[in-house]
């Protein structure tokens, strides 16, 4: 137990920190339309709009003026407009609208365009039914390749015929210059202006600041941990909808090779995570679960909080974390052959995942179902995958020995 509270006082601790720390941008804002002196010509898709008071002043917005909307019966109802010029996500990243959506809600889209809709760039956000919401939509280091026109989706997907919504103060954000201080690392991540995607991972640098334990870090200071050339792509699956990004990273020399380091006094590697804790709002879930672990035998991902500025836009707190893969400082198991098919050699190691199916998953070839189905409700039975070797390397007499082994330590237990 006090071995516990001293990871929970720990933890808590160097959260504590990174809360009262953090980016700041002294942003201005552009008005794009706000239906009380700047107007822009918009076209509404279906139903019916126009000018209208505002229904319920308060204190997200107190306008006198509005755009009423009525939906109609199709999936697609919306608003567009012409812009005066391309958006720049990088000079704008951020835009907002003010909506008031019916009692009964739904979701809001706002999507960029080209002229005839072959190029775009879109995002979801859900207003809270019944008063006004300011929704921010954030599409720092998207592509933004001659987009000029503005469309809003009101109601997205929804089929009810004579819902009213407002729509209000549509804006784009200008940030200032970011400042951030923090007793946490600090990460800067520069791709040069090219957009993060998911897979392959694009160039960029990594600076990181980490002046020791107890001392502040700022944004201004030198790079005094890491200086030098990475490989990097935004990571997860469904994850990847979240405003917050998380990141896979290599570490590579100058010419693009991997580069082994130890970063933050982790021991030393190229392959590395900046997992984003968005669905986990108090950021120690993994993180504790973690140090837990680590107590016990065996080999648990390490973990620090860090502070993650990309392309000079502050993404907030992050956990850097060790990729999970055979090393000698990590899972330390032993090389595994193509030839090596029999007696001790066949028995290993191996890396199993359990996880969501890959795209390309073949049954029996990459992976196979659990003997044991779950005996709680509605449970989805357990698919392993291979993951070391991997599933194209792996050979069958390899195959058949770990999924023996997994069936029959299965079957012992469910006893």
């Amino acid at each position: 137990m006090d071995t516990l509270k001293c990871v929970l006082s720990r933890v808590s601790f160097l959260l504590l920190f990174a809360l009262i720390q953090g980016g700041t941008k002294a942003q201005t804002y552009d008005t794009i339309s706000n239906w009380d002196g700047i107007a822009r010509e918009w076209y509404i898709s279906t139903g019916t709009g126009g000018y209208a008071g505002n229904p319920l002043p308060d204190a997200v917005n107190n306008s006198e003026g509005c755009f009423r909307v009525v939906t109609g019966s199709g999936l697609y109802d919306f608003m567009i407009c012409d812009l005066d010029g391309p958006v720049n996500f990088d000079e704008n990243p951020r835009y907002r609208i003010k909506v008031l959506a019916p009692s009964s809600g739904g979701h809001v889209v706002l999507k960029f365009e080209n002229y005839n809709n072959t190029a775009s760039q879109e995002m979801l956000m859900t207003p809270v039914p019944g008063q006004w919401t300011d929704l921010v939509f954030d599409f720092s280091g998207l592509s933004y390749n001659n987009l000029t026109r503005m469309v809003i989706f009101y109601d997205f997907m929804g089929t009810a015929a004579g819902k009213e919504w407002f729509i209000d103060d549509v804006l784009s954000e200008t940030p200032g210059p970011l400042t951030l201080e923090s007793h946490l690392p600090i990460f800067v991540i520069n791709t040069f202006g090219v957009p993060i995607q998911d897979e392959p991972k694009i160039d960029g640098h990594l600076g990181i600041i980490d002046n020791g334990a107890g001392n502040m870090n700022n944004l201004n200071d030198p790079y005094n941990h890491y200086d030098g050339a990475i490989g990097i792509e935004i990571r997860g699956q469904s994850s990847q909808m979240f405003p917050k990004k998380s990141y896979s990273f290599e570490t590579r020399t100058a010419s693009g090779s991997n580069l082994n380091v130890p970063l933050l006094g982790m021991p030393q590697e190229n392959d590395w995570v900046l997992y984003a804790p968005y669905s986990d709002k108090s950021m120690l879930r993994n993180v504790v679960t973690f140090a837990m672990a680590r107590r016990m035998e065996g080999y648990v991902t390490r973990t620090r909080f860090c502070e993650v500025v990309v392309n000079n836009d502050y993404k907030g707190v992050y956990v850097l974390m060790e990729r999970i893969k055979r090393d000698a400082n990590r899972v330390d198991i032993a090389t595994l052959n193509p030839d090596e098919v029999s007696g001790d050699d066949v028995t290993g190691g191996y890396i199993l995942r359990v996880d969501k199916l890959d795209p390309d998953y073949i049954p029996d070839m990459d992976g196979w179902v659990s003997s044991v189905n779950p005996t709680y409700p509605q449970a989805v039975p357990v698919t392993f995958q291979y993951f070391y070797p991997k599933n194209d390397e792996i050979v069958q007499p390899q195959r058949a020995y770990i999924r023996d082994f997994v069936t029959a330590a299965e079957a012992a237990l469910a006893g």
